[in-house]
């Protein structure tokens, strides 16, 4: 965790996070306890892009720190899995990349779907959710790259049991990324 990053973001260094949230009960807080914390000392600072999601990510950093989450780990106590590529493509033409590789080939780790995909978007983004059949919950999401003509494709297994399956899922859907290739229109 380089907490560095915190410093610049919030204007608020690393030790200083754990004196302001130690003294606010930290290791007895929930985690919205922990980020309601947070935004009250980045908001009281000011000058500080979207601390709505820095507050978070502070909270996230402290659970951490004192052990009661790991990388990778939610709140909850499960894990999630994410990779990413870019990818040349719009939006619309990763997106059905994504689908059509889904839909028609195996998943891996002898997953199958469950139910109906969800498939929601907007002006920056295309989201396709699916239930598999192990209990967890893939989320495919398509935003925007900086570089002209190239568009991210992140997947993300949300609801894993621990660490390594986290890890053994995390590598077969990097694999099945490399899979998805999007043909421009």
């Amino acid at each position: 965790m380089n907490t560095d990053t915190f410093a610049r973001a919030t204007g608020i260094p690393w030790e200083e996070w754990l004196v302001v949230l130690g003294s606010a009960g930290g290791s007895g807080l929930t985690h919205r306890g922990l980020a309601r914390v947070a935004g009250a000392a980045i908001e009281e600072r000011g000058a500080c892009a979207n601390p709505d999601w820095w507050a978070q990510s502070v909270a996230i950093a402290f659970e951490r720190h004192i052990g009661r989450r790991s990388i990778g780990q939610g709140a909850g106590g499960t894990y999630s899995a994410s990779c990413s590529r870019t990818l040349s493509g719009t939006l619309d033409e990763v997106a059905a990349a994504w689908v059509h590789r889904a839909t028609t080939d195996g998943l891996p780790l002898g997953l199958s779907w469950e139910g109906e995909a969800r498939l929601t978007g907007s002006e920056k983004w295309r989201y396709w959710r699916c239930d598999l059949s192990d209990g967890t919950r893939l989320v495919a999401s398509v935003g925007l790259s900086p570089r002209e003509g190239r568009s991210v494709l992140t997947l993300s297994q949300e609801g894993l049991g621990d660490e390594a399956a986290r890890s053994e899922s995390r590598d077969a859907w990097r694999s099945l990324l490399h899979e998805v290739t999007p043909v421009q229109q």
